[in-house]
């Protein structure tokens, strides 16, 4: 190998190093739980791509994710970053779940859920294998990657809304709830959501304080999916491998990791421009 493409691989690794040393600095600057508030940017965009939000507000060390949560004058929003493999892996294939509801323990609001993305085994399933191998190049790949994705993570599951019925709502929705996810080159997943404060207001308390759990919900998640239309196939396998040795500790605990949900709680207030 040519001296000069020796340098060039030292100093991407280098750069890489140096990514991943500001990475955890930042999350061990941030809290693990957002309690404050803060207004939304003007040129807030749900599309995926956190830019115009500068920095995200907390690091939850329970679910490894960045986090904030913002409001204007219309809607709630909620930004969340994966940068860990496993942790993307498990929100696309079970999503992630905002609850919002009162603080107050005897309030009769009927507490607000969103989850998203919901997508059936056959469609996550080759998304996140193609994440957890090291070999994918991602610049090459990430075009179709999240091609598949918008095609297919196409619901949103819904609780709270008087005026929804069902359990499980379009992205193309008439009560104006907005969810879109991506990920780049470095399969780092953005999530951004966007509720209208209309379907929030009645668990906001005299305080404008409202209580909020964020959930990564686990791939056993995708199991509660509703049945695929007649002809589809939807079929998620559980191998069971028998044979000799001891089971690796370290595998058994991802698995577990990746099928169970984690989640943690907190209060925001509401911001004022």
């Amino acid at each position: 190998m040519k001296k000069t493409n020796i340098l060039i691989i030292k100093k991407a690794i280098a750069v890489a190093a140096l990514s991943a040393l500001g990475i955890v600095a930042n999350a061990q600057k941030l809290p693990a739980v957002q309690n404050t508030g803060l207004y939304a940017p003007a040129d807030v965009k749900i599309d995926g791509k956190p830019t115009e939000w500068k920095q995200f507000q907390a690091y939850n060390k329970t679910t490894h994710i960045y986090y904030t949560i913002a409001n204007d004058a219309n809607n709630l929003y909620l930004i969340v970053q994966a940068t860990e493999i496993p942790d993307v892996q498990k929100i696309i294939a079970g999503g992630i779940t905002l609850t919002v509801k009162s603080t107050d323990k005897n309030s009769t609001a009927v507490p607000l859920a969103i989850g998203f993305p919901r997508m059936y085994a056959k469609d996550f399933v080759p998304i996140n294998a193609k994440i957890k191998n090291e070999q994918t190049d991602m610049d090459a790949e990430l075009p179709g990657l999240n091609k598949q994705f918008t095609e297919n993570a196409k619901f949103i599951q819904v609780a709270g809304i008087k005026e929804v019925t069902d359990s499980v709502i379009s992205v193309y929705n008439e009560q104006g709830i907005k969810a879109v996810s991506l990920l780049d080159t470095k399969k780092t997943y953005t999530y951004e959501l966007a509720i209208p404060l209309k379907y929030v207001l009645q668990a906001i308390n005299d305080n404008n304080i409202i209580a909020y759990n964020i959930k990564l919900n686990g791939r056993l998640n995708a199991l509660k999916m509703p049945a695929p239309a007649a002809g589809a196939t939807n079929v998620m396998k559980v191998v069971v491998v028998g044979g000799y040795g001891t089971p690796d500790p370290a595998a058994i605990a991802a698995m577990h990791d990746l099928n169970e949900p984690t989640d943690f709680s907190g209060t925001y207030i509401m911001a004022k421009k």
